[in-house]
Formats: C-alpha cells, sequence, structure tokens
C-alpha cells in the first residue's frame, strides 16, 4: 500500500510536470514567440528575393509574427506596395494579415485559416496601345533567361530535388480570404481613360483542388461612369487540369498576347446588372454537370455602329439537370432572339419544352453581336474573319419527351451564308423551312451548300408520331468542318488534308419503333501528325445499315487503308476490309493485312450480343518477317541486329461486361530471330515472348508474361494457353493496377531476371558478359515509385580491346544512376558515372555525366576507335542525308571530366580537368584546364556533333615552344623560348580540308627570351633571288657571310603576334618579335591548303652589325655617300632596285632594339618571303634596304654626281672611276694646248702616249 502511495504520487506528480511543461510552452507560444522572433530582420533578404527574379520592388511597414489560443500562426504588417522598375506602383495594400493553423501540418495538409488584405489595390498601365507594363516586365525576365539558356545551355531546370515529402500529397485548403475595399484599375494613359472594378469586399474560397467559392458585390466603370453592378455567389467544382508539357523555343523572342481592354470595352459600351447564385458540381460517375441556383442577367445592352441596342436578359433557374430559360437577346434595335422553357439533360429522363420567338433576325447581325459580346469580356475569337448573310425567322414550340411531341409554328432560314476566309469553310445557300404546326414538325425543301456540296434535308413527324426523314450529302469536304469544329488541342497535332463524305439516310415509322436506313461513303482520306511521325489513308468506306421491324442489318466495305510510318519507310495495308451486322453479333471477316512488304496478319473476330449482353473475341495469326521488322526499327539501328527468317506470333482479344483479355504470344528459334545481343541460355531453342493483360472492371493485372524458353521442336498452337506448356521462365514480367475509374493505383509491376544470363554482343562475335537484374514499380500511375538495378558483369570486346568489370543502371524512385566500373580500352581505364531521372529522361536528359581516368593513352585508343569504326556494320546511306542534320536526341546538363594522365605520343599533359555539357547537339567542354611541356592550357571548347562546327577559345601559359614544335610537328631548331598564347576560332568539317577551308578566329601569342630558326638567321636574307642574280654581290655575298656568321642574330627577347583565318588563309597582323641585334615585323598571309606564303619582312639591325655587311650595306641610301669609296660604280648607279621606300609611320611600326641598344644608327630593310614554307630558304625572294624617300632622294642626287662608266669601266669603283675621269677631263685640256702649237696626227705615236703618262 506504501509503496502504491508512492508510485501514485510520482504519477501525480510527472502528470502535473507535463501539464506545466505544456502550459509553459503554450504561454510561450502565445506571448514569448511573437515577441522574441523579429521579422523585419528578413526584410532586405526578402526583398532582394523579389527584385532578383521578378525585377519588382516590395516594401511592406513593420512584419509581425501573429499567434492564436488555437494554435494558429501567421503574419501581419501595415502599408504593402509593389512597383514596377521605373517606379509606378502596380499593387498596393493598407495592411495584410493571415493565419495557418498548425496542427493540420502533421496531416500533410495546409490549412489557411483566415486571410484579410484591406483595401487593395491592382493598377495596370498601358504602353502605347502597345502591351501591358507589368506585362513587359514579365516578357524581358523570361527573354532574358531564355538568352542565358541559349549562350550557355548548362543553365537548365534544376534536376528535381527528393523532398522529405511529396509536395503532391499535401492538401491545401483557404475556406476564408477575404478583400476588403478593393479596387483594380486598368488605365490606357495614353487615350486617357480607364476601365476600374471594385467593390466593398471579395470573399474567396479555395479547397485543395477540389471546389473553390467566390462572394462579393462589384462594380465595373468605364472611366467614371457606373457600366455594370455585380452580385456574384459562386460555389463550383474545380476540373482537374492536366499540366501539359511545352516545348521551351530559346531562340523566339517572347510576347504576351495583347489586345486592348480599354479600347475594346469604349468600342460596345456594355452595360449590365448581374445577380447569381450557382452551386455548380460534377457527378462522380457519369461526370454530368450539376446545377442549383440561379443567374440573372438584366438591362444588358451594347452599342454598335453608334448606336445602344435594347436592353436584353437572360435569365436561368437551375436544380440539379433541369433548367429554366427565359432569354430575349436584342441582335440590332428590331431584331431579336426569345426563348423561353424548361431543359432536362439528364439521362433517365430527358426532356424539352422550349419556345423561340424572333423576328427577322439576320446573319450579319448575329456575328457583330457576338463578337461584341466576345471582345467585351476580351474572349479571343476569329469572328472578324467571318462573313455571312441571309437571315432567321422564327416562332415556334417544342415539347417532347422523345416519345410524343406537341408543336406548334415554324423556323425559316433564307438565303444564309456563313464563310471563314481563313480556314476556307464556307455554308452557302443555307435554306430551312421547319414547320411546327398540328402538332407535326415538318421539313420541307431544307438545304445547304458546305464548300459548294449539298446537304439537304426533308421530312416529318405527323401528329400519330410517325416519321419519315431523309437527309442527303454529296462529297463533303471534311478537311473544312475539321478546322472549324475540331478541338483546338487536336489540330494542334493533327491535320486532315482531305476526305470528301457522302451520305444518304431515311427514317421512317413510328418514333417508338422506328425503322432506319443509313448508307455512308467516305472518300480519300488522309490524315497526318504535325510532327511527321505518321501518314493515316483510306481509299473508300462504304457503309450501310438498316432497321426495320425490329430487324439490323448492316455492312461495312473498307478498301485501301494505308499507314504509313515516313521516318521509317515503313507501311501497314489492308486493301480488303469487310464487317457484316445483324441484330445480335458483328463479325469481321478474315482480312490480310500487309506489314511492309512481305509480313502478312490475318485478323479476325465478332461481337455477340451487342445490344445486350455483349461479347468480343478477335484474333490476329501470321507472322513478320524480320526484313520488316527491321524496317520499322529503323536504319541507323539495323546493322547492329542479328537477324534471319520470320518471327510467328498469335494474338488474342476479348471482352464480356467488364472483363477483358489481351493475349499477345511471339516465337523465336535458331532459324528466326531478331535481336541485338545473343543469349547463352537460349541456344539450341525455342524462344517465346507472351504478355497476357487480364482486366476486371477497374483493375488490370499482368501474369504469366515474359520471355520463356522452349524444347525446339515445341508447336505454336492457335491454342494460346497450351503454348506454354513444359516452356522456362528466363524473363519475367508481373503487374497489377486498381482503381482505373478513379484514381489509377500500381499496386505492383515487376521485371526481372530470376537467374543471371550470359550472353554476347551480335556485331562482336568474340564479345562476352553477364546481365541480371530487377524492376520493381508501385503507386499512383501517373507518378509511381520505381526501384530495380540492371547489372552488367565481365563484359568483354576482344574486337576493339576493351573490358568492363562492372555497369550498373539503378533506378531509385524517379531518379536514375548508372555506373560504368573498371574500363579497360586498351590500357586506358575510365570511370563513368550518370544520373538523371524519368521526367528529363523523356526529353532525353541526363542531368549530370562524370567521367574520370587514371591514364588515358591516346595513340592506343585510337587503335581502339580505328578498330570499333572496322567492327561496326556500315549504314545505309540515306538519299537525305546530304539535305538534313540529324539531331542527337540526348542533353547532358552538367558534367565534369578528370583525366590524371593524358599520352600522345611523346606528350604527357597531366591533371585535365573540365566541365561538360550537351544540348542542341552542342558539346560544350567549359572551364578545360591541363597541364603539358611545361605549360597549361585553361578556356572553353564547343563542338556541334551533328554538323562538326567546333569553336575554340583558350589560353595558354608558359609553353616550352621547342618542344612543343618539336613534339607536335616534328620541328627541330625551328623556334624556341616560354610561349604564352590565347586563341579564339571556330571550324567545322572532319577532314583537315574541310576544317582549314572553314577556319575563322584569331590567334594571339608572345614567346619570350628564345630563338628564331631560319629566318632569325641574317645572313639567310642574304641569299635573296635578287642579290644572288647580281654579278656583283654573286661574287661578294659569300665573304660577307663569313665576316657576320659568328654574330647571333636568331635570339630575340620576345616574339609576338595576332593572327586571323578566313577562307584558308592565316592572315599575319603582324607578327613582332625584339632583340638586342635584330627587330623583326612581319606582316602577309599564309594559304593553309597548300603552304603558300605571301609576306613581308621588315627588320631593324643594330649598327655594330650592319657594319660588317661590307658591300651590301654600302647600297643602303643611308650610307651610300660616307661608304662612297670602295664602292662598284655600276652597284652604286643601280642601288634603288635595292632599296624600298617607306614612310615615317611604317619605319616606327618595326620594333626598337633591345634594352641599351641605340636607335639613331639602326639600319632597316625588307626581305619578300614568297612560296612554299616547307622550304623556307627557297621563300626568299628579294632584299631591300628600308630609307625614307628624303633619304632616297638625298642618295639619287648624290648617285647623279658620279660619272657613268663606260664600256669596260663596269668593275672600278667609284673612286677609281671619279678619278678616272679627272684625269681625262685634265688631260683633255692639257691636249688641246698642244695641240694648238704642235699639231699631230689623229694617231698618236707611242712616245706622246708615254709622255702623256709621265705628265699625268
Amino acid at each position: 500500500m506504501v509503496i502504491e502511495g508512492i508510485m501514485k504520487k510520482i504519477f501525480t506528480i510527472t502528470g502535473y510536470l507535463i501539464l506545466g511543461v505544456i502550459l509553459c510552452l503554450y504561454l510561450a507560444f502565445l506571448f514569448y514567440l511573437p515577441r522574441k522572433i523579429d521579422l523585419n530582420t528578413y526584410k532586405p533578404d526578402i526583398q532582394k528575393l523579389v527584385k532578383d527574379n521578378t525585377n519588382l520592388t516590395l516594401d511592406y511597414d513593420d512584419l509581425k509574427l501573429t499567434t492564436s489560443p488555437f494554435l494558429e500562426a501567421g503574419i501581419k504588417t501595415g502599408k504593402i506596395s509593389v512597383n514596377l522598375p521605373d517606379g509606378s506602383e502596380v499593387f498596393s495594400a493598407n495592411s495584410f494579415k493571415g493565419k495557418v493553423f498548425l496542427p493540420s501540418l502533421l496531416l500533410r495538409s495546409v490549412r489557411i485559416s483566415n486571410v484579410e488584405i484591406d483595401t487593395p489595390k491592382l493598377n495596370i498601365e498601358i504602353l502605347n496601345n502597345e502591351s501591358f507594363k507589368v506585362g513587359k516586365v514579365y516578357e524581358d525576365i523570361v527573354n532574358k533567361q531564355r538568352k542565358e539558356r541559349l549562350e550557355n545551355p548548362t543553365i537548365e531546370a534544376v534536376e528535381p530535388q527528393n523532398l522529405p515529402i511529396d509536395v503532391s500529397k499535401v492538401k491545401i485548403f483557404a475556406p476564408s480570404v477575404n478583400l476588403k475595399n478593393y479596387s483594380a484599375v486598368i488605365d490606357d494613359t495614353k487615350a486617357h481613360h480607364k476601365l476600374t472594378l471594385k467593390g466593398d469586399k471579395l470573399k474567396l474560397g479555395y479547397f485543395n483542388g477540389k471546389t473553390a467559392k467566390l462572394k462579393t458585390e462589384a462594380k465595373l466603370l468605364s472611366d467614371d461612369n457606373t457600366n455594370v453592378v455585380a452580385k456574384l455567389d459562386i460555389d463550383t467544382f474545380l476540373p482537374e487540369i492536366k499540366k501539359e508539357k511545352k516545348f521551351q523555343n530559346n531562340e523566339e523572342v517572347f510576347s504576351l498576347p495583347f489586345v486592348n481592354p480599354v479600347t475594346a470595352y469604349r468600342t460596345y459600351d456594355l452595360k449590365s446588372n448581374i445577380d447569381t447564385k450557382l452551386k455548380i458540381r460534377q457527378h462522380k460517375i457519369d461526370k454530368t454537370i450539376l446545377l442549383n441556383g440561379y443567374v440573372d442577367v438584366e438591362n444588358t445592352t451594347v452599342k454598335l455602329s453608334g448606336l445602344q441596342l435594347p436592353e436584353s436578359y437572360f435569365k436561368l433557374k437551375s436544380n440539379g439537370t433541369v433548367s429554366d430559360i427565359d432569354t430575349n437577346i436584342y441582335v440590332t434595335d428590331s431584331e431579336y432572339l426569345n426563348l423561353f422553357g424548361t431543359v432536362d439533360y439528364g439521362k433517365d429522363n430527358p426532356y424539352i419544352d422550349l419556345k423561340l420567338k424572333s423576328p427577322k433576325v439576320h446573319f450579319a447581325n448575329l456575328l457583330n453581336i457576338t463578337k461584341a459580346y466576345l471582345d467585351t469580356i476580351h474572349i479571343q475569337n476569329d469572328i472578324a474573319n467571318m462573313t455571312a448573310s441571309g437571315y432567321l425567322l422564327a416562332n415556334a414550340s417544342l415539347k417532347t419527351d422523345f416519345k410524343d411531341i406537341t408543336s406548334t409554328g415554324k423556323i425559316l432560314i433564307r438565303n444564309g451564308n456563313i464563310s471563314d476566309k481563313n480556314i476556307g469553310l464556307i455554308f452557302n445557300n443555307m435554306k430551312a423551312n421547319i414547320f411546327l404546326d398540328n402538332n407535326t414538325l415538318q421539313v420541307l425543301d431544307s438545304r445547304v451548300l458546305i464548300n459548294n456540296k449539298p446537304l439537304v434535308f426533308s421530312g416529318k413527324i405527323d401528329s400519330n408520331s410517325i416519321a419519315n426523314f431523309d437527309i442527303k450529302a454529296d462529297k463533303i469536304p471534311l478537311s473544312g468542318l475539321y478546322l472549324a469544329f475540331a478541338p483546338k488541342d487536336i489540330k494542334e497535332e493533327y491535320i486532315l488534308s482531305s476526305g470528301n463524305l457522302s451520305l444518304n439516310s431515311k427514317v421512317t415509322g413510328e418514333i417508338k419503333g422506328i425503322s432506319a436506313l443509313l448508307k455512308t461513303d467516305l472518300e480519300n482520306l488522309v490524315l497526318r501528325d504535325i510532327a511527321g511521325n505518321f501518314i493515316l489513308s483510306n481509299s473508300d468506306s462504304k457503309f450501310v445499315i438498316a432497321n426495320y421491324s425490329g430487324k439490323i442489318f448492316g455492312k461495312m466495305i473498307n478498301k485501301g487503308f494505308l499507314f504509313t510510318l515516313p521516318k521509317t519507310n515503313s507501311v501497314i495495308k489492308d486493301e480488303l476490309l469487310t464487317i457484316n451486322i445483324d441484330n445480335k453479333n458483328v463479325k469481321l471477316n478474315k482480312s490480310k493485312i500487309r506489314v511492309n512488304n512481305h509480313s502478312d496478319i490475318y485478323l479476325s473476330g465478332n461481337i455477340k450480343n451487342y445490344l445486350s449482353d455483349m461479347e468480343t473475341e478477335f484474333r490476329a495469326d501470321g507472322g513478320l518477317v524480320v526484313s520488316d521488322i527491321a524496317s520499322f526499327i529503323g536504319t541507323d539501328v539495323t546493322p547492329y541486329l542479328s537477324m534471319r527468317g520470320t518471327i510467328p506470333i498469335k494474338a488474342l482479344f476479348s471482352t464480356h461486361g467488364k472483363r477483358m483479355k489481351v493475349i499477345v504470344q511471339a516465337i523465336a528459334n535458331d532459324s528466326n530471330y531478331i535481336t541485338p545481343i545473343k543469349i547463352n541460355n537460349l541456344d539450341g531453342k525455342q524462344s517465346l515472348f507472351q504478355f497476357i493483360l487480364n482486366k476486371n472492371d477497374d483493375s488490370i493485372k499482368i501474369a504469366n508474361s515474359g520471355l520463356y524458353s522452349r524444347n525446339p521442336n515445341a508447336q505454336f498452337n492457335n491454342n494460346l494457353y497450351s503454348n506454354m506448356g513444359g516452356a522456362k521462365e528466363v524473363v519475367s514480367i508481373k503487374g497489377m493496377v486498381s482503381n482505373l475509374n478513379t484514381t489509377p493505383f500500381i499496386n505492383l509491376f515487376k521485371i526481372s531476371i530470376p537467374r543471371e544470363l550470359d550472353g554476347s554482343i551480335c556485331i562482336f562475335n568474340r564479345s562476352k558478359f553477364t546481365v541480371g537484374g530487377h524492376l520493381f514499380s508501385f503507386g499512383n500511375l501517373y507518378s509511381p515509385r520505381l526501384t530495380g538495378d540492371l547489372t552488367i558483369r565481365n563484359l568483354e570486346i576482344p574486337e576493339i580491346q576493351t573490358k568492363m568489370r562492372h555497369g550498373i543502371l539503378n533506378i531509385n524512385n524517379r531518379n536514375l544512376n548508372i555506373s560504368l566500373n573498371d574500363i579497360d580500352a586498351n590500357g586506358s581505364d575510365f570511370r563513368i558515372t550518370t544520373q538523371t531521372n524519368f521526367d528529363l529522361l523523356q526529353t532525353m536528359t541526363l542531368s549530370n555525366v562524370r567521367v574520370f581516368s587514371r591514364m588515358l593513352d591516346v595513340d592506343k585508343l585510337m587503335i581502339v576507335s580505328n578498330n570499333l569504326m572496322k567492327s561496326l556494320p556500315a549504314t545505309p546511306a540515306s538519299s537525305t542525308a546530304s539535305k538534313t542534320t540529324t539531331n542527337i536526341p540526348v542533353t547532358v546538363q552538367r558534367g565534369i571530366i578528370h583525366f590524371a594522365k593524358i599520352k600522345s605520343g611523346n606528350i604527357i599533359a597531366d591533371n585535365t580537368t573540365g566541365r561538360i555539357s550537351l544540348a542542341n547537339n552542342v558539346l560544350h567542354l567549359d572551364r578545360l584546364r591541363t597541364h603539358s611541356m611545361g605549360g597549361s592550357v585553361d578556356g572553353n571548347i564547343a563542338m556541334n556533333l551533328a554538323t562538326t562546327d567546333l569553336a575554340v577559345k583558350v589560353q595558354g601559359k608558359n609553353f616550352d615552344v621547342e618542344k612543343v614544335l618539336l613534339e607536335l610537328a616534328n620541328m627541330k631548331d625551328t623556334l624556341s623560348g616560354t610561349m604564352n598564347f590565347s586563341t579564339n576560332i571556330t571550324l567545322k568539317g572532319l577532314t583537315m580540308e574541310e576544317q582549314l577551308k572553314t577556319l575563322k578566329g584569331a590567334v594571339d601569342f608572345n614567346v619570350k627570351d628564345g630563338q628564331l630558326g631560319p629566318f632569325g638567321k641574317f645572313e639567310n636574307f642574304l641569299m635573296a633571288e635578287n642579290l644572288r642574280e647580281n654579278a656583283f654581290f654573286s661574287s661578294t655575298i659569300g665573304s660577307v657571310i663569313t665576316n657576320i656568321a659568328t654574330i647571333d642574330t636568331s635570339h630575340f627577347n620576345s616574339l609576338y603576334g595576332h593572327l586571323t583565318f578566313k577562307d584558308g588563309w592565316a592572315n599575319i597582323e603582324p607578327i613582332k618579335s625584339q632583340g638586342n641585334v635584330m627587330s623583326m615585323y612581319i606582316a602577309g598571309k599564309i594559304n593553309l591548303l597548300d603552304n603558300s606564303a605571301d609576306m613581308k619582312l621588315r627588320a631593324k639591325l643594330a649598327s655594330t652589325f650592319s657594319d660588317k655587311l661590307g658591300p651590301v650595306a654600302n647600297i643602303n641610301p643611308v650610307n651610300l655617300i660616307k661608304n662612297t669609296p670602295g664602292l662598284n660604280v655600276v652597284v652604286a648607279k643601280s642601288f634603288s632596285i635595292f632599296c624600298q621606300s617607306v614612310s615615317t609611320e611604317e619605319l616606327k611600326a618595326i620594333p626598337h632594339l633591345g634594352k641599351g641598344k641605340t636607335e639613331g644608327n639602326a639600319t632597316k630593310f625588307q626581305v619578300v618571303l614568297h612560296g612554299d614554307t616547307r622550304k623556307p630558304l627557297k621563300m626568299i625572294k628579294s632584299f631591300k634596304w628600308l630609307a625614307l624617300d628624303s633619304e632616297i632622294q638625298s642618295a639619287k642626287d648624290f648617285v647623279d654626281t658620279i660619272p657613268t662608266p663606260t664600256e669596260g669601266e663596269e668593275g672600278m669603283t667609284v673612286e677609281e672611276l671619279i678619278k678616272l675621269r679627272e684625269e681625262q677631263s685634265t688631260t683633255k685640256t692639257q691636249g688641246t694646248t698642244i695641240e694648238q702649237l704642235e699639231p699631230e696626227e689623229n694617231n698618236p705615236s707611242f712616245f706622246s702616249k708615254l709622255k702623256n703618262k709621265k705628265k699625268k
């Protein structure tokens, strides 16, 4: 007892403590939490988030956390404003508060207890009658995102992340959303007019996508005039909206459709009083819409052509499927339609009691009034493209329970014409005479031409309920009707390009036991999908059915059915199909279906008791020739298949009541097969594929399905169940789906390989692998959960020297992970992982691809590639291959590569990394970085794998250029130094010639502290053709070269240049070098296709070097005067052919000599290079000194003072010739004086010569 008392006290104390803790937490929730948490500290973050995502500016006053005793938490704030980028206010409210019932979160539902917004105001401005200002902000955001995705395809929607809960299953309830003193204004600032919708209170309710409520009293004002007064109280179900997947065109500029509602409203000046209280529901089983309540639309009028029409009204009072209608609509001031009565559209007891009255109502006016109402309430329409004429005249009443008729009056249509120029549909010459007097419905001489083809009505139902009607049509074109009346989503997917319908229908007898005859003829039907996947055509289909005295007779004959798949050039055709119909049964007579060229499938069956306890059975039996199957698969895949013979198939489709069964079987063996892989377990056996589906009411069961092995001699019987005798399971398929009529649910779907299978790849005879795996699926049919894996072990392909130890495809819910481990490709190892999900996989998108390698030997991989190309089967050439580009259907959102070592020849690249992506055929390698030959490369590369377009934008640093040229081009002693470079080029093509022809872009490079090869040695320039071909220099160049051979002119401090590429040419723009002895400026172009070049090299020589050039230096115009002694007179006279005139700017373009070298005495020269770059010394065509015009003119003036040599004097120097001329001049002067004193004969004596010589 003592212990019990103690325990009781302990429990009591514990209970009080727990209650105390709960009470403390509850009080803290009510009083402490709202004061402790300051939401205003997050205001900058919230504003930034809104600004970054919407470009709108959000502002609010004093945001607070609120709680209530009912375990509700929420927020409240003062004034709220949302401004556009230009500062104008688009939304504002005086206050906002809302609360959420917290315990509902534990049940995976969000119950918003209450939302109150005080004085919300929406202000929408129209810009220049072109767009809404707020809409322009949205357009800018979308177009910015599209541009970013276009420029960088890796910017895509992030792969859906797995959340702790399935958000789609979270229920949302908002029963009370209240707006006080609300208003919405659409302001056309240019026209200075506006529309205003306002009211004192608006109450909204939302109940988890099932139902919604709206209650308000509102006014619509045009400027300051009240046009519409509405009192609305609507409680409606919400139809299920399926989310459509839309193609996102990043190249198209996005713009919102715009119609100015202010202008449209003021054009028609709609006025109306609306009062409605309506509850709308949908029957759970037959989906019938049920209405309860009333709709009153009164005092409704619009303005047409400046005339305000009389007031119209529409009244509806509904109870379930029964509705009382009273409406009077004015089309003009004198034309109206008045409809009054009751309609019951229920399926059990349909009923009509209507009265229609109108004076002449012209169809043109009906179009105008319809357009006015639709435009006013901003419903898009094409009525502006339609024209109409003719009129309707009615004064009639009709009452029927579809057994008896009570009627009076008449309905007349005269001269009716309606056409739509956009779709080419014309209803013309409409005429109708419908008389309902004396409880008789009589149709006389009524017709319409549909695209000039007649549809004729005539007949009557008399007072004794005896009917006699005829309907005739002759080749009515269906394409116009399709465009006019087919649902929009259907027209967006399919095109009905032709088809003509003729019919002849006759109905006679009592309504309860009526006799009828219907004949139809459908000719030249052609239907295709816009995507170009199929074309369905049918030459002729005749259908006749008659009902007489309770007996039914009918027949259908169909000819020339053709179903074409253009992308695979595949055809399914049935030349003749016949169906017989009687009172109980429908029989499909045996019909041959030809599949492509050689395969025949025979189809037959019947429908029993189709009017009572319907039971169906259809059978298909035949064989598919493997070449015909291959046609369906396509020429791209077919070469990878091994195939032979014909695949026998049998199928059964049967139904009875709510039960349905489908059985499909196909047989393969060593003589009849088509497969990409060979399974060793099936060698020497029959393979049986079976699929069995059983449907019972709203559930489906798949059992005894999959791939089986059988005895090689087993028969393939029409008794499909017996074909499974002795079969052993190889691949199993099982499944069950329930609740088909409500929310389909996968209880189980399983594909499994019970025992691992050994096999090989057909195109690689020596290959082998082991495969196993399973797949499970369950959950909602539209978003099932999936698990499973497929493993491939010990893959070996000796033909291409490739092995893989282990590969696995893992499925986890909606995510797919692929891991390929220990790949050995002729000594190069790889590890590849890929992630994606089923949502992305629908568009063939991989979210992440990662490729790793420890060692990648490019040379050995090329062997693998070559062997692969040799092993792969030849793909048949397509006739359209040259005209169309094959799109790669795969997209890779992001990925990485990481290669520890890449080897190619003697080149080693270490630690190569980059980010990869693939979109729109373009493979992007971004942030590429690698290290090789002492340098590093980083940048971006993009290649279009379909068109071979390649874009390279990379930078390189610290490369040993001598090693680069030796390893890449086997060019020794050509160039040395440390090189940095930057490239931005594009090219296209598979061959070197194609790539060089399409090469565009530029390369910049800079080589530090290096040496040039042949073009860096000045002595090579002296071998120019113009020097070698000169008699004087040809004999002196050797000594000059000997004199300068010990001086190194090839060394440079820096070598830098800019190259551009276009049309197979490399343009040098320019290349410059700076050295202590020689600096160079090179410009010109190189033909990359034939290695020819046309370049000019201009250089600057240090004076200490140029002084050693002897006679070559002497002909420099600058040196000509000071170096005259010893200069050959002929060379001096012809100096101009060894010099080139340049401007001061051109001389300045030549880089300065190295640091510490004076420029004053430096000499400049030019070398013309032309020819084959592979033979550099033969390219040197001419050598010339560079000088200014003034320098050349000075030299010319000086040369003009030098005597002209005569024959025999060509070998003399300038000094010798001048002295000779001086002597000759002196001699001449002296000789004249003696002659005057002592005349001599014309031929002087030897003594005289000796004497003259002595005097000289």
